[in-house]
């Protein structure tokens, strides 16, 4: 389950971790910095993050979080 061949995570590193939904949620008010998400426009997106970062759409999709790719380098 943990695929610890490839990550070298344990049950135990986990235990005590945040749910991933708080996670996820967490990750997402970091990304928008306050901005409602469905506001973000291209040359206007307020106080929102930019993200970069190298194969951003499979880590986007492993933490089932949307984010705007005009948004994403």
């Amino acid at each position: 389950m943990f695929r610890y061949e490839v990550t070298r995570t344990r049950p135990e590193y986990l235990r005590g971790a945040m749910p991933p939904k708080v996670a996820q949620r967490r990750i997402q008010e970091i990304l928008c910095n306050g901005e409602l998400l469905w506001k973000l426009r291209p040359r206007s997106y307020g106080r929102a993050n930019i993200l970069v970062a190298h194969a951003l759409n499979h880590d986007l999709e492993c933490l089932e979080l949307e984010y705007p790719t005009f948004m994403t380098r």
